[in-house]
This record gives C-alpha cells, sequence and structure tokens, in this order.
C-alpha cells in the first residue's frame, strides 16, 4: 500500500475510533475538511510542480488531536505533532520528510503572530487549510453552531480575524489570492450582515 494511502487509512481510523473527550467538530471536520484540505494540497502541489505527498500528509495531519482533545486544551498542538511524527514514521516517511511535515507545514499552518511556514509544502498546506475554510461550508457551519451559545457579537469576534487571516496570510501565492476574492467576500458577509 502506497504510503498516502496508508496514512490516510490510519487517519481515518483515529477519526472513526471516536474517543470519549474528543473535539465538538471532530466529526464534521472529517467528513467536510480534513481530506478536502488534503485534496486542495494536491491540486496546489501539481499547481506549482511540487512532490505532493509531503503537503497532502501535513493536510491530514494537521490538527490530529481534534481525535482525542478539544481545541481549548493547551496541549492540543503537541498533541498533534506527536501523533503526526508516529503516524508518519509507521507509514516510513524519512525523518528529513517527518521534519518538514511536523515542525514547518503543521507547526506554522495557523500562521499566526507572524509564524508561517519556510517551506514550500508548509506554504501550500497553509494554502490548502484556508481554501478549504473559504470555499467550502466552514464559516456556515460555524456560524450555525456557534449561534447555539455564543452571542453574534462573541462570534464575530472569532470569525472575522481568522477569516482575514485565511485570505491575507495563509494562502501564500498572489494568483491564488485573486482567484479566491469572490469567496472571501461571501464569506465575510455572513458574519457582517447577520
Amino acid at each position: 500500500m502506497e504510503r498516502i494511502e496508508k496514512l490516510k487509512k490510519k487517519v481515518t481510523d483515529l477519526y472513526q475510533a471516536k474517543k470519549l473527550g474528543r473535539a465538538d467538530w471532530s466529526d464534521w471536520l472529517f467528513q467536510n475538511h480534513i481530506f478536502v484540505v488534503a485534496k486542495n494540497a494536491e491540486q496546489l502541489s501539481n499547481r506549482f510542480g511540487v512532490n505532493n505527498d509531503l503537503a497532502v500528509s501535513a493536510s491530514m495531519l494537521h490538527d490530529i488531536a481534534d481525535t482525542e482533545m478539544q481545541r481549548e486544551n493547551p496541549e492540543h498542538e503537541e498533541k498533534s505533532k506527536e501523533i503526526a511524527r508516529k503516524l508518519l514514521e509507521e507509514c516510513n516517511f524519512a525523518e528529513n520528510e517527518v521534519d518538514v511535515i511536523v515542525n514547518d507545514a503543521i507547526e506554522f499552518h495557523g500562521c499566526k503572530n507572524g509564524n508561517l511556514p519556510e517551506t514550500i509544502e508548509g506554504k501550500i498546506m497553509a494554502t490548502a487549510d484556508a481554501l478549504t475554510h473559504l470555499k467550502g461550508t466552514f464559516y456556515d457551519y460555524a456560524l450555525e453552531t456557534l449561534k447555539k451559545t455564543d452571542t453574534l457579537e462573541e462570534i464575530k469576534n472569532w470569525a472575522l480575524p481568522k477569516i482575514e487571516r485565511d485570505y491575507r496570510v495563509k494562502i501564500s501565492f498572489d494568483e491564488v489570492r485573486e482567484e479566491t476574492i469572490n469567496d472571501y467576500e461571501r464569506v465575510k458577509g455572513l458574519f457582517n450582515t447577520n
């Protein structure tokens, strides 16, 4: 079995195990996000002439700790990297590949506080994640879900900066950002008009 297929099976098994304490959105993310990000990463890798194994793997693993714990857990980020490293080694990724996937693409995929991925694979993974947020139903689902517990003002305070970061920071390629302007405007409108 090819290592990407082997990794996909291991990721699927973790999400389908439905461990107690996992992230509230983990079922939705498994069905609507994780493998969509991976598909976007594959397309971007092909577009920019990069071997897609590393960006696709990072995409499948970027928030893998969701299978075990809530996002608010302060150990979430480190746990994601620990699980990712273990699965990559089990799937025969070389040490230098694991380093790119875990210590660049996964660690910096959120592009927070000026911490940006340095490798092309990390930039592709962050871009793929942002595209999945902006072009898919991520923000639509977030709005509907968060309305049950949070005020509109609280939701806006979370969503609007995230939308801006997705569009302005996480998309590392100007031409991709230009192609995404209508999606960005649509998603922003969800939170500016409600």
